[in-house]
């Protein structure tokens, strides 16, 4: 098969389909907290406003649809990148290996420089 087909496959797979599955989990997830809000008794109504309650119901839902997407990464990256590599491979041949050792060479480099200028910028804010 040409490899823009397995592409667009891996498109559809880790792109549309779980977009579909994250707007479906944020439909479910908005109307049961609608649903939570609009059973509040009058007493606990009254320690929130509308606003608060609706802000707080966004910021909760868009978390969770993140959480969704960064947990589907972690098992889906391994996978792109070793099929990344094997396409590579049959384009370059040895010529990947230079790539693939830069890559894990540097990427440990990166993460250290990275770390300390996050931390950096947390102590000055």
């Amino acid at each position: 098969m040409p490899q823009c087909f397995h592409f667009h496959i891996f498109s559809w797979l880790f792109v549309d389909f779980f977009d579909e599955v994250k707007w479906s989990l944020y439909a479910i997830a908005v109307f049961i907290l609608c649903v939570k809000a609009m059973t509040l008794s009058p007493a606990s109504s009254r320690s929130a406003t509308v606003g608060e309650i609706v802000n707080l119901m966004s910021v909760d839902v868009q978390k969770c649809q993140d959480c969704c997407i960064f947990l589907n990464f972690m098992w889906s990256s391994p996978i792109i990148i070793v099929i990344a590599i094997i396409f590579l491979w049959q384009i370059l041949g040895p010529s990947t290996l230079a790539g693939v050792i830069f890559m894990l060479v540097f990427l440990p480099i990166n993460s250290m420089v990275l770390a300390k200028k996050i931390r950096d910028i947390q102590v000055s804010v």
